[in-house]
């Protein structure tokens, strides 16, 4: 199989990781709204999928090409919970 489904394994797109997990929790506990909530967790938990994939040096082709297929769906749903949050006022 060609690199079709190639995935970075350096450091710096590690620690980008990170970063991203460690700001998106940030904001999934600091909001008090439910939606936001479900919002970033969906994308915490695909930013710890494309951590994993960066640290897991010998991953084989197909569990990338599953994880790019999982997170592909985890982004779809995000983008369908950031549409719930638009116009919604906290009532009271």
């Amino acid at each position: 199989m060609s690199n079709s489904y190639a995935w970075p394994h350096d450091a710096w797109t590690a620690a980008t990781y990170v970063v991203w997990v460690v700001l998106l929790t940030a904001l999934t506990v600091d909001t008090p709204c439910l939606r936001e909530r479900l919002f970033f967790g969906v994308l915490v938990i695909n930013f710890l999928i494309g951590f994993g994939l960066t640290v897991w040096k010998t991953v084989p082709d197909a569990s990338v090409r599953a994880a790019r297929v999982g997170t592909g769906t985890l982004w779809a749903l995000a983008g369908l919970l950031s549409l719930l949050t638009v116009g919604r006022e906290k009532e009271g």
